[in-house]
């Protein structure tokens, strides 16, 4: 999947699955690929995200890059009354305006994507696959 010139960018999500990915990834590959690890900041998570992102750095051995949106202040309730609805065919307006497009803009051409989709989730990762077929991904749980 993933030629050495290639970066491996772990989307940190601050839950569980994306942390296990992540290790998984270092793992696999940081001794050939330049490993990066984001996460997209939002006002509205559990406070206790920020102690398990320090956590997990700790046990990365790797720091996270925090992305933070600045228009919507990384807030989702911002995103609901500004653009005045939650959902649309393709996903929650939040997911697309405070964290895809802050990931966008930091890609490059030639990423591959870790995401911590678990087995349950094998809906969302074939979604991706068909959304973005030009975009390699990796999905280790």
């Amino acid at each position: 999947m993933a030629n050495s010139r290639s970066r491996i960018v772990c989307q940190f999500s601050c839950g569980a699955a994306s942390a296990v990915a992540t290790k998984l990834a270092l793992a696999d590959y940081s001794a050939t690929h330049d490993v990066q690890i984001l996460n997209a900041y939002l006002v509205n998570e559990h406070a206790d995200s920020l102690r398990f992102l320090a956590d997990c750095e700790a046990w990365f051995e790797q720091p996270v890059t925090v992305l933070r949106d600045e228009k919507y202040g990384a807030d989702i309730i911002e995103v609901f009354r500004r653009e005045r609805f939650i959902k649309k065919q393709y996903g929650a307006s939040c997911t697309q305006l405070l964290k895809r497009r802050l990931l966008d803009i930091w890609k490059l051409p030639g990423d591959v994507m870790v995401f911590g989709y678990t087995a349950e989730e094998a809906d969302r990762l074939e979604d991706f696959r068909e959304r973005n077929p030009d975009r390699p991904v990796i999905a280790p749980l």
